[in-house]
């Protein structure tokens, strides 16, 4: 009679689900690594989608150089705008800098509304809202971009051309009285009265008709005048000339004509612009410092300038339209061509064949164009008649 042997005694393997001392279950080994961390995903610009897609895709159509290099400009304003809105805001009212996919048709508002508080024709906007369309048509092609948004164009043509505004020389008395509440931008940045400060500006602007920014460049990559502009010397600065001024000589090469006609302007200072050359020489400088030093920032110029019109109660008689800073270069065409036929355009190198009057005046922009004309500067800038404010600059009192 055979026995069954005893249980303890028998060898076959056992499966353990619990470990003896814990009674805990034992996971087999997983061969699947861990789930990695999950990473938030990097939110890109519209410099990124511009490198990445929409250059190399531009560059691959045969896109032309100029319409390339509008694109980079439009962006590189855009960029500048975002950068100065955030340094010239309070805290409590900044907007994130726009990064896709954070970029609403609110930005694209704020930053319309200051194109067009620059001055730009409808035209013109709606060709900087345009290169950024594209960009972010492409952002929401690539999967940058869930849903771009979106904004209406601007009507191109207008009822009334604002380019034809100028200053009357009372409406200029009442800025140059006004100018001395400004606070924009402080003494402390520009080492000199607020108030003296815009009254040089003005007083230059007036008699010279520079572009906004060939004076006062509140935008990065801009390049104003600095002290290598101005000889104090009575001899003229021009090779081709033997004038003489008692006063100096300003001479600067317009950058917005810069390509095709390399030609620097000779202008003769007046003894008003040479009063306001001296409190700007009051500040310390360096012979490659701007002119007129100031910080770089859009919004907080324009919201002085603003301010400005408001405190000289000063604006056009059509509803609805605001004077800008690009209306002196107009005023100062239309003054000296008023004085003298042919003036605008050696002073301010006006491009049209035309002078305000509407006279012909061919001859003498040919005049300008291929002889010297200082001595005919000199004669009539100091005949000229100027608004009577400019005398405040002659007897300070900021």
């Amino acid at each position: 009679m055979s026995t069954l042997p005893d249980r303890s005694l028998r060898t076959e393997p056992t499966l353990r689900l619990f470990h003896p001392s814990s009674e805990a279950p034992i996971r087999p080994p997983s061969h699947h690594p861990p789930n990695p961390p999950r990473r938030r995903k990097k939110r890109r610009s519209l410099r990124f989608v511009y490198e990445r897609y929409v250059k190399p895709a531009m560059l691959t159509e045969g896109v032309t150089p100029k319409h390339m290099a509008d694109v980079e400009r439009h962006l590189a304003s855009w960029e500048a705008f975002w950068v100065s809105y955030k340094a010239s805001t309070p805290i409590e009212q900044r907007i994130t800098y726009p990064l896709l996919p954070g970029i609403k048709r609110e930005h694209l508002e704020i930053w319309r509304r200051h194109l067009v508080s620059t001055g730009l024709a409808n035209r013109t906007v709606n060709k900087y809202l345009g290169s950024i369309r594209t960009l972010l048509v492409n952002a929401e092609k690539h999967t940058v971009l869930r849903s771009r948004p979106k904004l209406e164009r601007l009507p191109e043509r207008k009822k009334f051309n604002d380019r034809k505004l100028y200053f009357r020389d009372q409406q200029f008395d009442a800025l140059m009285l006004s100018a001395a509440s400004l606070r924009w931008p402080s003494p402390k940045a520009i080492g000199m009265p607020t108030g003296a400060w815009w009254q040089c500006a003005l007083v230059l602007y007036r008699s010279y008709g520079f572009r906004v920014q060939e004076l006062l460049a509140y935008e990065r990559g801009k390049q104003p005048l600095t002290w290598e502009n101005i000889c104090l010397d009575s001899e003229t600065p021009n090779p081709m000339s033997e004038e003489t001024n008692e006063f100096g000589w300003l001479f600067y090469t317009p950058p917005k004509t810069k390509r095709f006609k390399a030609e620097p302007i000779y202008l003769p200072l007046t003894r008003y612009t040479r009063a306001a050359i001296d409190r700007l020489a009051a500040v310390p400088h360096g012979p490659t410092d701007q002119l007129f030093r100031m910080p770089r920032a859009q919004q907080s110029f324009f919201r002085a300038w603003y301010e400005l019109l408001d405190l000289a109660k000063v604006k056009p008689k059509i509803p609805g339209v605001q004077f800008c800073p690009y209306h002196f270069r107009k005023t100062c065409a239309t003054h000296l061509s008023r004085h003298k036929n042919g003036l605008a355009t050696a002073v301010c190198r006006w491009g049209s064949s035309r002078d305000h009057d509407g006279e012909g005046s061919r001859e003498a922009q040919v005049a300008m164009d291929h002889y010297i004309c200082d001595d005919m500067l000199l004669r009539e800038l100091h005949t000229a008649p100027w608004p009577s404010s400019f005398e405040q600059i002659l007897n300070p009192t900021t």
